[in-house]
């Protein structure tokens, strides 16, 4: 069986990343933890950051750095892939289904048993799992269905088969090509430097100017924001992702 660092060692939950503006930078548990349980909320849509996070997190390189910070833990790199999916499937049961934080001991070992019989060769395409379907077998089906699909539809079967079944499932609204090109358009007059504060004022004002509608979630914030240039006063950060996210996507 796998060494479960997730449940060993109470600084494996915060070994996490994103790669967000081209600069890699750590992510939180409290985030990822908070975002899950928002996802639940009516009409809360996971946001890409969580994704590209748990992307860069679940590679080869995000279990090497763990590796060298512990270079005295006898672990390998498997034990820590595995850990981390092991957190990214029993956070979201934990936090619908009224799970203890800390696993039990016949869930710890159902899941540890799924995990475990896994095969080594796609450990370096465990980014690809398919975490999105297991989610929302979370929103809509009782927890005991959701271990049964999960075993039925193991990861090493996502791994196998997940481009092939992503060719014809739909995930989540279709892009907005249309609003993220003109988003792009805005923000492609002011440059590299788009980013300063002054320009990134102006780009806001331009945006709002255009009728370009803000994220779902904005409005909901607990100071809503309509517009960008209100976004932009509360949660500057999130407007920078919003817009890297459009020009990524234009």
């Amino acid at each position: 069986m796998f060494v479960n660092l997730y449940v060993q060692k109470p600084d494996f939950g915060e070994h996490n990343f994103s790669d967000f503006l081209n600069r890699i930078e750590p992510v939180e548990a409290v985030y990822i933890r908070k975002h899950i349980e928002s996802s639940y909320s009516d009409e809360f849509e996971i946001e890409p950051y969580f994704f590209e996070m748990m992307r860069l997190t679940l590679s080869a390189g995000a279990a090497a750095a763990y590796l060298r910070k512990h270079p005295d833990l006898p672990i390998t790199e498997r034990d820590c892939l595995l850990s981390k999916l092991f957190q990214f499937l029993y956070v979201p049961m934990e936090i619908r289904f009224g799970l203890p934080e800390s696993p039990d001991w016949e869930m710890r070992i159902s899941l540890e048993e799924l995990l475990e019989s896994l095969p080594d060769h796609p450990m370096s395409r465990l980014q690809e799992f398919d975490w999105r379907s297991f989610y929302e077998d979370t929103c809509c089906q009782d927890l005991e269905t959701v271990l049964s699909r999960l075993r039925k539809r193991p990861p090493a079967a996502s791994l196998a088969h997940g481009n092939k079944r992503g060719q014809g499932r739909k995930r989540g609204p279709k892009a907005d090509l249309s609003r993220h090109r003109q988003i792009a358009g805005i923000v492609n007059e002011y440059g590299e430097n788009w980013r300063d504060d002054e320009h990134l004022s102006d780009i806001c004002e331009d945006l709002d100017k255009a009728g370009i509608k803000v994220s779902p979630k904005w409005p909901k914030w607990k100071k809503p924001a309509r517009s960008f240039r209100r976004a932009r006063a509360e949660r500057k950060h999130e407007v920078i992702k919003a817009i890297q996210y459009s020009i990524d996507r234009s």
